[in-house]
């Protein structure tokens, strides 16, 4: 398999695109601190914003390889 990497996405009604830094306070808010979002993931809820950040942190991290996949 050859990897593109993380790509954007856009239709009139949805933007996927990689994360960014500044996305941390949302995702926390929408996301990762909410526990039935996480119930079935292999990680634990986050309980602030710090941690959610830090996530951000290892996967804008992880950009720079040549091919990779978020939760794989």
């Amino acid at each position: 398999m050859n990897g593109i990497g993380t790509q954007k996405i856009e239709t009139n009604r949805l933007i996927l695109r990689r994360f960014q830094i500044g996305d941390y306070a949302k995702v926390y808010k929408n996301w990762t601190s909410d526990s039935m979002t996480t119930r079935y993931l292999s990680w634990d809820t986050h309980e602030n914003e710090e941690i959610t950040k830090k996530y951000i942190q290892s996967k804008l991290n992880l950009y720079d390889k040549e091919f990779f996949l978020i939760g794989l």
